[in-house]
């Protein structure tokens, strides 16, 4: 009976000692939400990036969430209340856009293509989206697109949410010590911002597929370990015509040695 009265003590000990800084770490993951300010002629927005989905928002009209998962909300303000429309985005890259959502008829509806600088409306000169029906939908889509490039630099791959990987170093400050699953999207390297584990990275790099880690020893580890060999480290610059190197964002990187396809990414970023 002592023993387990003793124990009781000292677990009620613990929990004081350490419910401070649980409230610590709650405070700090809450302030430590990255946001930014954006202007879409002329309209002020602000943009919040929790690391689990990314809210876009004007005070007075709307505000759009978008989960790392494809899954996404938007919530338009009325004289009569709030009118909400879900959505799933599939993919969302310059190249490949497909987005499903629910109309206020309760119709499906598809977005397949998103250009800048065509639409005409409040919205003029940001973007234009083609497909959809509503345009009070199509201008918040239009601010969502701008806003999304401006700031968060954020692409969608098979429902999955990925960041640019310097952004992601610089502000997610994603865990040095972990794996993740990489996309090279317009000459830019994307990274998903959950961590994936050591035999998924291998199995990425096996088939041809990039992934990043911090450690340059992890990334070549990881290519060792799929048994095809070992190229690098190397850095792939672009350059002009005339051999200058191109402004860009670059990162070194292990390939297999029958180059696969497959890049390891590792490090900080080297721009130029």
């Amino acid at each position: 009976m002592i023993k387990k009265i003793r124990f009781i003590i000292v677990m009620l000990l613990i929990v004081v000692l350490i419910q401070p800084f649980m409230n610590k770490t709650l405070a700090y993951t809450i302030n430590d939400y990255v946001k930014n300010t954006v202007y879409i002629d002329g309209i002020k927005y602000e943009v919040i990036d929790t690391g689990e989905e990314v809210i876009i928002k004007n005070t007075e009209n709307f505000e759009v969430h978008l989960y790392n998962d494809g899954k996404a909300y938007i919530e338009r303000y009325t004289s009569s209340g709030k009118i909400r429309n879900d959505f799933i985005v599939n993919n969302l890259t310059e190249d490949d856009v497909d987005i499903e959502y629910i109309d206020d008829e309760g119709e499906l509806q598809k977005i397949t293509k998103v250009d800048i600088d065509e639409y005409e409306g409040q919205m003029a000169g940001t973007a234009v989206i083609i497909g959809i029906g509503s345009v009070s939908i199509l201008q918040i889509f239009a601010v969502v697109f701008v806003a999304l490039l401006a700031t968060v630099a954020i692409v969608y791959i098979a429902k999955v949410a990925y960041r640019a990987l310097d952004y992601a170093l610089q502000k997610m400050k994603i865990n040095t010590s972990r794996y993740y699953s990489a996309y090279i999207i317009s000459g830019s390297v994307f990274v998903s911002v959950n961590p994936i584990d050591r035999a998924t990275a291998i199995s990425r790099v096996r088939s041809g597929l990039n992934i990043y880690t911090f450690y340059g020893s992890e990334a070549k580890s990881v290519v060792t370990a799929t048994g095809l060999g070992v190229t690098g480290p190397e850095i792939d610059k672009r350059t002009t015509t005339s051999g200058t190197v191109k402004r860009g964002v670059y990162y070194y990187h292990y390939h297999t040695k029958n180059r696969n396809g497959a890049h390891a990414f590792y490090g900080k970023a080297y721009i130029y």
